[in-house]
């Protein structure tokens, strides 16, 4: 709770003021993202990827919504929930585990601000592929929206194609993808409110997708909020003296 002084300098400051201080925290940290980097990793074998159970997507997200499309396959898990239930699965035989997308499918993911107006800290992002023979590539991109603008969305990274589609002699079983900032451990994005995949049909009708894991943490105000916090308050004392001298 603030303190009452606090609650009187807001009273007596002036409707333009009001509305800085209470978007200086979502000013000062609106930011660009970082330089990003996409790797990847191919395996002929039906091993397993290790996927996490405590990502942002487990224990922060509001909501996840297909904005645009649908599923592909009927033999596809027909939820988006598969996608962050940490569980890989075996790709030759755990179908119920998968989620595949038509072309042109957009998937958002919320992530709940209610519980962190600043919205969160993105270090990385994993998907993962997997099926018995084929559609194991992956190709989509990814936007991000801030938590002072939700529903605008900005583009984080690109996943151009890759592993071999159909009739090329199925080389691989599982994918998976890792965005990143290009620093090493460093914040990818910062302040983020939602994730927007956007998807292709790729590969031989639609990928396998077993897991999407986001990680991160709830984002805090940057030193320099504060300051700007700080002065306007300065400001706000500044007011209430001229309107008692007057």
């Amino acid at each position: 709770m603030l303190p009452k002084y606090l609650y009187q300098i807001f009273y007596h400051m002036n409707s333009s003021l009001k509305s800085l201080l209470v978007a200086a925290p979502l000013l000062v940290a609106s930011v660009l993202h970082a330089q990003v980097q996409v790797s990847v990793t191919q395996f002929t074998d039906s091993a397993t990827y290790s996927v996490s159970n405590s990502d942002l997507l487990q224990t922060n997200l509001a909501s996840a919504s297909i904005d645009v499309g649908g599923f592909s396959n009927a033999f596809f898990g027909q939820t988006l929930g598969r996608l962050y239930d940490g569980n890989f699965g075996d790709p030759r035989t755990d179908y119920d585990s998968v989620v595949g997308f038509s072309d042109g499918t957009k998937v958002v993911f919320a992530f709940d601000l209610s519980a962190n107006a600043q919205g969160y800290d993105l270090t990385k992002i994993n998907t993962y592929v997997g099926w018995d023979n084929g559609r194991d590539g992956q190709e989509y991109t990814v936007e991000y929206s801030l938590a002072s603008s939700p529903t605008t969305f900005l583009s984080l990274a690109s996943v151009p194609r890759f592993a071999t589609e159909m009739g090329s002699g199925f080389p691989t079983r599982r994918t998976s993808v890792t965005i990143e900032s290009s620093v090493a451990n460093a914040v990818m994005v910062a302040n983020v409110a939602a994730l927007r995949f956007n998807f292709t049909d790729f590969e031989n009708g639609g990928s396998g997708y077993r897991e999407f894991d986001v990680l991160g943490a709830a984002a805090v105000p940057e030193p320099g909020t504060f300051s700007a916090m700080a002065g306007l308050a300065t400001l706000g004392f500044a007011q209430i003296r001229r309107r008692r001298r007057s």
